[in-house]
């Protein structure tokens, strides 16, 4: 069974992981125009990465 949950971030958590992106080397423009799921998809690639590599 496929489960889908949609992710919304408050004005708060979307700067806060625009911020993040920005500074990982996404472009500004770029991440301005991602939904809520896409931000919250990339942001998470990189916790786990930054996780694995501890």
């Amino acid at each position: 069974m496929l489960v889908s949950k949609r992710y919304f971030l408050t004005d708060m958590e979307r700067e806060s992981v625009e911020q993040t992106l920005t500074n990982k080397g996404h472009l500004s423009e770029e991440v301005l125009s991602m939904d809520d799921e896409e931000i919250i998809h990339v942001y998470q690639k990189y916790m786990v990465q930054e996780l694995i590599s501890k």
